[in-house]
């Protein structure tokens, strides 16, 4: 597998925090304005959820990952992520199964490798959102959803008893 050097790696990663920003804020127009949690909607694509962590003036710690079933409490991939609304950018903190940055550091690396860890969780959140992106996710909050799914079932209703009474 080839490996792409970078010259000015921690530009870079700030430029690709930046680019994940608006990306988010794409996703969740009203990102600083949610009070706990989010789930987003694609056709035939499993549930997304966005959680609250830590709410701080400019700053939020999300949880974000997928929910492959009905019953799961928590989906994988999981990805937590820290937003600096006032420098808007964000970027991830902590990708299960994997060390989070604060470890990582503490581990005496050379900060270039402490820099190629940091892209490289950064870089798999970019091509999540993406994803996001390109499958339609519209995030809404929990109740609204449920709301919505009662409307349509409650309007289905009527149209059905409507049709059969004429």
């Amino acid at each position: 597998m080839t490996r792409l050097t970078l010259q000015n790696k921690s530009l870079l990663l700030q430029q690709l925090c930046e680019s994940n920003f608006r990306k988010l804020v794409v996703l969740v127009p009203d990102l600083f304005n949610i009070e706990n949690e989010l789930t987003a909607s694609a056709p035939g694509k499993p549930d997304l959820r966005l959680g609250i962590v830590e709410k701080s003036k400019h700053t939020l710690i999300l949880e974000l990952n997928h929910c492959f079933s009905i019953d799961s409490e928590h989906g994988l991939p999981r990805i937590r992520i820290r937003v600096y609304q006032d420098a808007q950018l964000l970027e991830v903190i902590e990708h299960y199964g994997r060390p989070d940055v604060y470890a990582r550091c503490q581990q005496r690396l050379e900060a270039t490798q402490i820099l190629d860890y940091k892209w490289k969780m950064n870089y798999f959140l970019q091509r999540w959102l993406i994803h996001c992106e390109h499958a339609h996710y519209r995030l809404q909050h929990r109740e609204l959803r449920i709301e919505s799914a009662l409307n349509t079932s409650l309007n289905s209703n009527l149209i059905t008893s409507k049709t059969t009474s004429i």
